[in-house]
């Protein structure tokens, strides 16, 4: 993500995963992705409850936006809910074997110890690690070292990174922190603040990237664990195509058969 714009890099992450791991699947990988995504899903609300809470007006005028539009949103709500329901019925053998590979991605949920010594402990400890290298950032630039400060540095970085087409959400990640942060310190130093700490991090996580891959996979072991793979994937998939069509040939015949 720090070098693909709109968070690519974890798209590219998801198909080198399935690539790599025998008998992965694309919805198995995507339930794993979105449970490992539990903690920052549950520390983004965190945040944002915070800063609607602490910042003056915010939270009345989010109420009074909902108020004001509450017919269109419950519109859109039953919308949403008959537009899954018919597309259910619709793909319903499809939906059924999605829900076995969400379930296999989602395995560790069934053993919570598991999941919070080996998921949720890194998570919190990763992100205590987070807020203590921006609190020195901000420091080191003279900018007042706050948690209000650090949530909305944090907020802005989220929402530049998710919307910028800039790899990394570079310049847009600038933007919105100079925003945010506006009136803890003059517009030049939130930049140069929020530059070097991007810049830092980017040449860090490449490098740490760079060491891990030579160190598990080597110069030439990835090429042969992904060719590897490849081959595997695609006599799977083959082998799916051929049960569908053994089940569709099938119900053709129990429907003649009637």
């Amino acid at each position: 993500n720090s070098v693909l714009p709109m968070s690519i890099g974890t798209w590219t992450m998801l198909f080198m995963f399935l690539a790599i791991i025998p008998g992965a699947t694309a919805a198995g990988m995507a339930s794993g992705f979105g449970v490992s995504k539990i903690f920052f899903f549950v520390a983004g609300i965190v945040t944002y409850a915070y800063l609607f809470i602490t910042i003056s007006g915010a939270l009345n005028e989010a109420i009074g936006g909902i108020t004001n539009h509450l017919p269109a949103l419950i519109a859109i709500l039953i919308a949403v809910v008959v537009l899954i329901v018919v597309l259910l019925k619709l793909f319903r053998q499809k939906a059924i074997d999605a829900l076995k590979n969400l379930k296999q991605g989602a395995a560790i949920l069934r053993t919570p110890k598991r999941l919070v010594l080996f998921v949720l402990l890194p998570q919190f400890l990763g992100y205590c690690c987070q807020i203590g290298v921006t609190a020195a950032f901000m420091k080191g630039y003279g900018i007042p070292v706050s948690l209000g400060n650090i949530l909305l540095n944090n907020a802005a970085n989220s929402l530049a990174t998710l919307t910028a087409v800039t790899p990394g959400g570079v310049g847009a990640t600038q933007g919105l922190t100079t925003l945010a942060l506006n009136g803890a310190a003059s517009a030049q130093e939130i930049a140069a603040y929020s530059l070097s700490q991007q810049l830092v991090l980017t040449l860090w996580n490449c490098i740490l990237a760079a060491g891990l891959v030579l160190i598990f996979f080597g110069w030439s072991g990835g090429r042969a664990i992904v060719t590897n793979s490849l081959v595997t994937a695609r006599a799977d998939m083959k082998d799916k195509r051929e049960e569908s069509k053994e089940r569709k040939a099938a119900k053709k015949a129990a429907k003649h058969d009637a």
